[in-house]
C-alpha cells in the first residue's frame, strides 16, 4: 500500500531551514497496545517560511497490511533533525486515516 500527499505548514508557524520530516503510517486498530509502524519515510532539507503556507509532498510505502484496516499517518517536522520530539518542532494533531492510493493533507503545529 502507498500512500502520498502533502505536508501542510500554516503562515503562522515560524521561518525555518533545513528540518527533517518524519511520516510514519500506523496500524492503530488494536485497543490498549501500542501502534505498531506500517511503514516509515524521511525527507530531508524541509524550509518554511513565515507569511506564507508552505506544502510539502511526501509518501510512503506500508511493509505490511494493518491487522483490522485502520491505519493512521503521524507526522513529525524536526528542526534539529532527530526524532526526539522538541519544543519549536511540528506535529500533526488531527486523526489522519491512510487509505490507499488517496492523497492526503496533513496539517502541522508547532509543538
Amino acid at each position: 500500500m502507498q500512500i502520498s500527499g502533502e505536508i501542510v505548514i500554516d503562515g503562522e508557524s515560524d521561518t525555518f531551514t533545513n528540518a527533517t520530516a518524519f511520516i510514519y503510517l500506523e496500524d492503530v486498530g488494536r485497543a490498549d497496545a501500542a501502534a505498531r509502524v506500517l511503514g516509515r519515510a524521511m525527507l530531508t532539507a524541509v524550509a518554511h517560511q513565515q507569511g506564507a503556507e508552505s506544502r510539502v509532498p511526501f509518501a510512503v510505502e506500508s511493509i505490511d497490511a494493518p491487522s483490522t484496516g485502520d491505519a493512521v499517518l503521524r507526522v513529525h517536522i524536526s528542526l534539529d533533525g532527530d526524532e526526539n520530539v522538541l519544543a519549536r518542532d511540528l506535529v500533526s494533531t488531527s486523526h489522519n486515516s491512510a487509505t490507499e492510493g488517496g492523497s492526503l493533507e496533513i496539517a502541522v503545529k508547532t509543538v
